[in-house]
């Protein structure tokens, strides 16, 4: 059926061809002007080879086989000689001969009968193998400021226009980043695989994947299994309350503590169901709907509930936002969780710590309550990090065994566990407001997590003159403390932050030290910001142009790009900083050869990063159908990458028609686990045109800082995020040959916005894109990025895919 099919399209192409009854040409675009239809009939053994290209005589040198119907394994090569009207019938009828070896081996060709030549044809391709190496003999000779001779290419003319901005860009770096508004990176994989263009797999390319898998489980553990979990632990923190504030003997301090509780789990019952529950004490009923009310409308305002009289509550955390937006159910377990996290109780506030000794006495009695309170605890400590401020469950171990009346009625002990608790926050707390205004030391009762670049965050701020002379940290501040060179460089050579504050040498340094003491291996989260910090670290035996500062800032980018995606997707969990509070037969498919960034200490932390979630969500049995159905493919896919790297770095870099066949179709591949992931329950989703909403595109955005110290004049909310998907070309050798080889970028952003808008979500941060697509992008990004007027055309009037 393939070659009917293709028999069919040949005739309707020819008769369009000869409707004005003028011969065909097949003009190779270069200085020669080779017409590659005439070879066929006549190849001029006179032409002027001091003319011809790398890539031009190298198509001049196949002419020969060509003319016989060689099957060529290199699918430029087919490629141009099937735009001729001679050579596809030739292979077809050569693939057709029984006794021809069609039987692949470890060379370039498949074993194939040369051509047979005359002694002049011999001594022209003699003449063509001589001028090669004349052109190769001038590999090093580079012009001022060139890493690359792109005479050298081999396959430039599969853009139908090689912009002089982008080849000079590329001529003086390996490589050049064009910005575009791609609303995924596996798009140009897809297109690549149409128009036979070679793949340059990125570290981004997988970053992204794995990022829409752990956003997309995630949100489907949150939905099947957490928000239930959430559901039996009030209801039955609510009962209990209710209890002990209903019953004639319960004594009078502990009476107006459960009452005080109960209406706190009254409040998280209802943003989890939209129905507050029967049976509020009367004294916190209006006060129970205020702080609904409050909670919903997200704007930060005071709350006599709290005890933030003169302070306002941020309750702008409580907007859904990150994938929280995606259904009511996810948004109203957002609301819920961060009730659970948010609200504190202060140690030195005597009727709030008796408040959070009773909570801490019920679930660590009551095992019923302390295993629903585990089971919602302990995932979220493997993911994200251990808590931050104090946790119910400390106040419990402080307690020692004490009753709560016991407590309430002795003022000496309840001062002595009040130090206690004060202890273990003052060694545990790291994220503080630089400017405090409520209790130094607070209890949640499951509080949000630590992760160290929200401590870096914290301190790379000015809070010490009069006014800030540095009101908000930068993504950058977080890999320069991981000793990022390229970051640090950015900082301190092309922003002069320490020029603008005196005192960023110093706490860049303390930072540093601090991020050493991190134990990177002991939570996904941590896990995911070492795998980013590897991947800016040299490579030993790397090509050239991985060799640049320019690759150190492509790495950097795709680094905060995806920090940025992790910071989205923790948005929940994370305690963030603030200032202040195809058919078969015929010839043989041809090889489109390809690259992967060979980033091999990268690709191996990815692998251990899947593991180790999937261990997680194995542990606490949280995993679903979904995360079932996927986490091979994508373990396989980094085990994939990885393999290939090795390769391409090793002694011997000879990659297997399979694994060129693989990298070919890797975009397509992305696109099917991530189609996996995005339908979820809608089985009849079939193709990414039919995804409905923010998931569709790779931009997102993720609050990540409250500027609102007191010496900041100016408040505001730093956002960190991904923009549209970028493309980047590469020059690559492989073996002796040096191709143009085209892949997909991440683009990281960051922006500042007011405090007194909402905070963004992603569905308002795509709609600023479609006003301003290039928003938030780092000036320090000039250097390796060309902007064009029209993106780079693939000439596929000469390269196009069959579509098998």
């Amino acid at each position: 059926m393939k070659r009917i099919f293709l028999l069919i399209a040949l005739m309707a192409f020819g008769i369009t061809l000869y409707a004005d009854d003028k011969p065909k040409r097949v003009i190779l675009p270069g200085k020669g002007k080779l017409d590659i239809e005439r070879f066929n009939k006549e190849i001029n053994l006179k032409t002027d080879l001091s003319k011809l290209s790398l890539a031009e005589l190298r198509v001049l040198k196949n002419a020969f086989k060509a003319r016989e119907g060689y099957i060529f394994k290199e699918g430029d090569l087919r490629a141009i000689y099937q735009q001729t009207t001679w050579y596809d019938s030739l292979m077809w009828n050569r693939s057709d001969n029984e006794n021809e070896t069609l039987d692949i081996d470890n060379t370039n060709e498949w074993g194939q009968r040369q051509p047979k030549l005359t002694k002049e044809e011999q001594a022209f391709l003699k003449k063509i193998k001589e001028q090669e190496n004349k052109i190769l003999a001038n590999k090093n000779k580079l012009a001022k400021g060139q890493v690359v001779n792109l005479d050298l290419l081999i396959n430039p003319f599969q853009l139908e226009n090689f912009d002089p901005r982008l080849h000079a860009a590329i001529s003086r770096q390996g490589f050049a980043i064009v910005p575009d508004q791609l609303q995924q990176l596996f798009h140009v994989y897809e297109k690549n695989d149409y128009s036979n263009f070679p793949s340059f797999v990125t570290t981004d390319l997988y970053l992204q994947l794995f990022h829409f898998y752990f956003d997309n489980i995630l949100r489907d553990t949150e939905e099947k299994k957490l928000d239930s979990l959430v559901t039996i632990f009030t209801r039955g923190m609510f009962n209990r309350m209710t209890q002990l504030a209903t019953t004639p003997s319960t004594g009078k301090q502990t009476k107006e503590a459960a009452a005080f509780c109960q209406a706190y789990f009254a409040v998280a019952i209802a943003l989890s169901t939209g129905k507050t529950p029967a049976g509020v004490s009367a004294a916190y009923k209006q006060q129970v709907a205020t702080e609904i009310k409050q909670v919903n409308a997200s704007e930060d305002t005071y709350s006599s509930f709290l005890g933030y009289n003169n302070v306002k509550y941020p309750y702008s955390l409580y907007r859904p936002r990150g994938h929280y937006t995606r259904s009511a159910r996810i948004k109203r377990y957002f609301r819920t969780m961060m009730w659970l996290q948010s609200v504190p109780f202060g140690t030195d506030k005597p009727e709030q710590l008796k408040r959070a000794l009773l909570v801490a006495h019920i679930v660590g009695t009551d095992p019923q309550m302390k295993r629903a309170y585990n089971a919602l605890f302990e995932p979220i400590t493997f993911l994200f990090g251990e808590p931050d401020n104090i946790t119910i469950m400390q106040v419990f171990e402080q307690m020692q065994g004490a009753s709560p009346e016991k407590i309430f009625n002795n003022q000496q002990l309840l001062n002595t566990i009040a130090k206690r608790i004060n202890e273990v926050g003052d060694k545990q707390t790291r994220i503080r407001p630089k400017f405090e205004n409520t209790s130094h030391n607070k209890i949640n009762l499951m509080p949000q997590r630590y992760m160290p670049d929200a401590e870096v965050l914290n301190e790379m701020i000015d809070a010490k003159n009069n006014v800030t002379k540095r009101d908000a940290p930068s993504g950058l501040d977080v890999f320069a403390a991981m000793g990022c060179p390229a970051a640090e460089r950015i900082l301190l050579q092309e922003q002069q932050e320490d020029k603008r504050w005196e005192g960023f040498v110093p706490t860049l340094q303390a930072m540093k030290q601090r991020m050493k003491e991190i134990n990177w291996n002991t939570t996904v989260a941590n896990k995911w910001v070492q795998a980013l910090n590897e991947m800016n670290k040299p490579v030993p035996n790397a090509p050239y142009f991985m060799l640049t500062p320019q690759w150190e800032k492509k790495n950097l980018n795709a680094a905060l790009a995806s920090w940025a995606e992790l910071k989205h997707d923790a948005i929940l969990y994370a305690k963030q900083p603030m200032g202040a509070e195809c058919g078969d037969g015929g010839p043989p498919e041809p090889i489109v050869k390809g690259y992967v960034e060979p980033n091999i200490q990268f690709w191996k932390k990815a692998i251990e990063l899947v593991s180790q979630l999937e261990s997680v969500y194995k542990r606490y049995k949280l995993n679903t159908p979904m995360m079932n159905a996927t986490t091979a493919r994508v373990k396989e896919m980094a085990e994939f990458l990885l393999q290939i790297s090795e390769k391409e770095l090793s002694s011997n870099p000879i990659l297997s028609d399979e694994d060129y066949n693989y990298i070919e179709i890797i975009g397509s591949e992305v696109e099917n686990i991530s189609l996996d992931l995005a339908k979820g329950d809608k089985p009849f989703l079939d193709g990414w045109d039919n995804i409905q909403g923010p998931d569709k595109s790779v931009a997102l955005i993720a609050d990540v800082y409250t500027a609102n110290a007191l010496n900041n004049p100016n408040h505001s909310i730093l956002y960190a995020g991904t923009g549209p998907a970028f493309v980047i070309y590469v020059a690559v050798p492989v073996g002796n040959e040096l191709y143009l080889m085209r892949g997909a970028v991440l683009s990281y952003r960051e922006l500042k916005q007011s405090i007194n808008q909402q905070r963004l979500t992603d569905e308002e941060w795509q709609e600023k894109l479609k006003a301003k697509p290039y928003l938030g992008v780092p000036k320090w990004m000039d250097e390796i990025t060309v902007p064009l007027d029209n993106m780079p055309l693939d000439n596929e009037e000469i390269f196009y895919s069959s579509g098998c």
